[in-house]
């Protein structure tokens, strides 16, 4: 009996498929493990630099209804939040007018914090993302309510030599308490995803390697 050629033509051509299909398919994880990988470094190097900050001016989260340091001072503390490589272009922001480039370039990088916050909460595994976003979020809130409280103090200022009023009035005319009970949430907050997040830093770095 003959080889049928044809038969073992056929038998080559699907294990080499086979071999073919294995391989792209092997390959493909490769690729995406590496886009994961890239992904995951970036996002990470950005949220540490928040960490570091957070880290150096933790002392400054502890604020209470007679903080009246830590309010009359919001430009120096904004700067302090601020000073990092990719955070120093918008603290000029807290004493510019609304509607500058310094106001525009300041919403944008609150915009950018808040995908930031989204992306860590997709491409890392629960419950790390979580934690890692809520720190995120909660680090744009704070940056964006001294950046609120600074707009009303200077408001406070104005309406205070225009009708006269008191430092008193004016603070109960334009819900300054208020305000400043949000910066304080917003800053308890803060420090409190912080501290969660440090604890499960390993975690995560561990997520990062190939």
């Amino acid at each position: 009996m003959g080889i049928n050629w044809e038969m073992v033509l056929s038998v080559i051509t699907i294990v080499v498929a086979i071999i073919a299909l294995f391989q792209t398919s092997k390959q493909l994880k490769i690729n995406n493990k590496q886009a994961l990988f890239d992904r995951r470094l970036v996002a990470y190097l950005r949220i540490i630099e928040l960490v570091e900050l957070t880290k150096q001016n933790e002392n400054h989260l502890e604020i209470s209804k007679d903080s009246d340091n830590f309010f009359m001072t919001i430009p120096l503390h904004f700067s302090w939040f601020t000073n990092s490589p990719e955070l120093e272009k918008i603290g000029s922001v807290i004493d510019a007018e609304l509607g500058t480039t310094s106001h525009k370039r300041f919403l944008h990088q609150l915009a950018q914090l808040e995908k930031l916050s989204l992306e860590a909460r997709l491409i890392f595994d629960k419950p790390d993302s979580d934690k890692l976003s809520q720190f995120v979020m909660s680090y744009k809130k704070f940056l964006f309510s001294m950046f609120q409280y600074q707009i009303l103090f200077n408001h406070l200022q104005e309406n205070m030599e225009r009708w006269s009023w008191s430092y008193e009035e004016a603070c109960q005319r334009l819900g300054v308490k208020e305000e400043q009970e949000n910066v304080m949430k917003v800053a308890t907050q803060l420090k409190q995803n912080y501290l969660v997040l440090t604890k499960c830093l390993p975690d995560i770095e561990n997520q990062i390697k190939l």
